[in-house]
């Protein structure tokens, strides 16, 4: 286990700072893509659009950091992997595919 939780932690932190790459990506993107007086008003609404579609794909991204910050807060504290309704281990294939479960698969519906 101890092999599988230093790699899982490593992914995590990948992700973790691929998220913050793209986030803030997307932010100098739009800072450059900035309305102007002189666009009309069918751009300054693709624009706003857009603008809505990058806030919505952020908020996805901040609710996986969280996420993430959690599932590594576990690992440190030696309670990663831990079911927290039962106490039982989550199985390696259900970690593997959602490395942030906070519960077994019995309890995920929950």
């Amino acid at each position: 286990m101890k092999q599988f939780t230093v790699k899982v932690r490593e992914n995590l932190l990948k992700r973790r700072a691929d998220l913050f790459e793209l986030m803030d990506k997307r932010q100098k993107e739009r800072t450059s893509n900035g309305i102007t007086l002189e666009q009309d008003l069918n751009e300054q609404a693709a624009s706003e659009q857009n603008d809505s579609i990058i806030d919505a794909l952020n908020e996805i991204e901040k609710k996986e950091l969280a996420e993430i910050d959690n599932a590594l807060r576990r690992l440190e504290l030696g309670k990663y992997g831990i079911c927290e309704v039962d106490g039982e281990f989550i199985d390696e294939k259900r970690l593997i595919a959602l490395p942030f479960a906070r519960t077994c698969t019995q309890h995920s519906e929950s």
